[in-house]
């Protein structure tokens, strides 16, 4: 009885089919080599790096904390910020936040 997958088959080694084409046939239904998954990821990845690295977006910035004993999470910035609000103490900045070399960077708009 033969093989129904082709793998005892005296066909070329798997070394020759990865370097000349990505997808491996094998009884109606295709493949993919180690090399090709390998090379598909890879691209991909840089593809997402990429949109990373040309993003920017135009924000208002409101406030800026240290987290400490009193605030020690989202949250409780929200809440100081809602106090701020209510005695008037806070105002917006223009800036452009950006992606550089995988960094949030908040720059002024009049300064940049």
């Amino acid at each position: 009885m033969g093989d129904p997958f082709g793998r005892w088959g005296s066909g070329p080694p798997r070394s020759e089919y990865e370097d000349r084409t990505p997808l491996r046939h094998s009884n109606s239904f295709a493949r993919l080599t180690g090399k090709t998954i390998y090379n598909q990821r890879k691209d991909y990845g840089q593809a997402l790096l990429k949109l990373q690295n040309d993003f920017q977006h135009h924000v208002e910035h409101l406030l800026t904390m240290p987290l400490e004993r009193e605030l020690r999470s989202a949250e409780d910035c929200l809440g100081r910020l809602r106090e701020l609000e209510e005695q008037g103490r806070v105002w917006g900045q223009d800036v452009i936040l950006e992606v550089r070399d995988q960094e949030l960077v908040l720059s002024d708009v009049e300064s940049k």
